[in-house]
């Protein structure tokens, strides 16, 4: 169904309002305008902008996504997952760093040489953020701006602020049409689940042998509870980055009714430890690999890879409430729109064979 078009001239009036020409001169002597972010700071930035710093691995997702072209810079290396569906020149741009999280090694003197126009944080809202922004800011001389991006749901409206501030209209509408869409198909289908007898109980493993679990409820197996299905690791995060470690003996009480793996480990991985045949669901069948390239379907990153992690996952727990026909040109779709890159059919059909 098309976005009720009154709608959508609103959504765009409601973003034209935080950005403004200002008439002002920003540092550089080029005219600015001023951008309202959603910490609410109101910073001045060149009339047009055409040379983008992301400030980390989330911003770098989005922007990739929209405007490739206009990227000076990575968050994060490339990965060998990368390769063959990334842009070979955006894999050869100069990495440096991200400013946030666990892994926060942002390299200042290679980010200002780049000479960006701007630099874009998009992801959650963080404690002292616009402070934080304020000062990096500060300390390069170069308009810092925060996106909202704090759910699946809030993706859409990610998508069409990015496309007002960098007069990307009508390309950043089509990937936020397909954001909602794909939210709005799981919601219903989740609706749905809430009259099945019980919920589809689910194990996900990481890591080199499979028993690192990403425990309920963190935004890294969000996928999960997204479908209306369950995460049997209600557990405190033990490991870092939000994981935890288990044992068979706490994996044969929970008895999950599907497996999942990922991030370090695969369905080869169980083939290894004979302990994991006495697992009801790889017995049976049920245990899947995540797929994994260019980004991993599922959280890490927790960016807008994770749609395509709904379709799978739902088609795997409730085929009959999440249609597998649906996942194919979801796929396909998702493919073009986010990475530029157009799946065959073989290529499409080797995703699908991944899951058994």
């Amino acid at each position: 169904m098309k976005r009720n078009l009154i709608t959508v001239i609103a959504a765009l009036l409601v973003s034209l309002a935080a950005v403004l020409p200002a008439g002002a001169q920003n540092s550089t002597g080029k005219t600015a305008r001023f951008f309202t972010d959603s910490t609410g700071r109101k910073v001045a930035i060149p009339a047009e902008i055409r040379k983008i710093a992301p400030s980390g691995f989330m911003a770098q997702m989005f922007l990739y996504a929209l405007v490739p072209d206009r990227l000076v810079g990575l968050a994060s290396a490339p990965t060998a997952a990368m390769q063959g569906y990334i842009n070979d020149g955006v894999l050869a741009l100069p990495v440096f760093g991200q400013f946030y999280g666990i892994k926060s090694n942002l390299n200042l003197e290679a980010l200002i040489a780049a000479k960006p126009d701007v630099i874009i944080d998009i992801g959650e809202v963080k404690k002292n953020l616009a402070g934080d922004l304020d000062s990096l800011q500060q300390r390069t001389g170069i308009p810092v701006l925060f996106i909202d991006a704090s759910s699946m749901a809030a993706y859409a409206e990610t998508f069409r602020t990015l496309g007002v501030l960098l007069n990307t209209v009508p390309a950043a509408e089509e990937r936020a049409v397909f954001c909602e869409k794909a939210v709005r198909t799981i919601e219903q289908g989740r609706l749905k689940t809430g009259s099945l007898p019980k919920r589809v109980r689910i194990y996900y493993g990481e890591g080199a042998t499979g028993y690192q679990t990403v425990p309920a409820r963190s935004i890294h197996s969000e996928v999960i509870e997204y479908i209306g299905a369950e995460n049997v690791a209600v557990l405190q995060a033990t490991t870092g980055a939000g994981g935890s470690q288990v044992t068979m003996e706490q994996l044969l009480l929970w008895d999950p009714d599907i497996v999942i793996m990922g991030y370090g480990a695969t369905v080869q991985t169980l083939k290894k430890d004979p302990l994991w045949q006495t697992l009801r669901a790889v017995r049976q069948g049920r245990a899947y690999t995540i797929p994994d390239a260019p980004y991993g379907w599922f959280g890490r990153p927790p960016s807008i890879n994770r749609l395509l992690g709904l379709y799978w996952l739902g088609t795997l727990a409730y085929p009959d409430i999440y249609p597998e026909a649906e996942l194919a040109p979801a796929i396909k779709k998702f493919y073009s729109l986010f990475y530029h890159y157009t799946l065959d059919d073989a290529q499409t059909a080797q995703f699908l064979d991944s899951k058994r």
